[in-house]
């Protein structure tokens, strides 16, 4: 995928989330959980295109294809 700003190619790759995540027109408080570990799997995920140049990350968020 290209950047819709700069048109470079953007790099593929994830955002990854423990419990989920959702998109809000106003800021909301959210909670964090003590004692969570980097190994633990991670239950969401959706496709996300970064470009490096622009500081832009493009969200896909419907699930995609395996």
């Amino acid at each position: 995928m290209n950047c819709p700003y700069c048109k470079k190619e953007m790099e593929k790759g994830y955002i990854q989330s423990k419990h989920g995540f959702g998109w809000n027109r106003k800021k909301r408080m959210v909670a964090v959980l003590s004692g969570w570990f980097a190994d633990q799997p991670l239950e969401y995920e959706t496709v996300a295109y970064r470009c490096q140049d622009c500081k832009k990350i493009i969200i896909d968020y419907e699930k995609e294809e395996e």
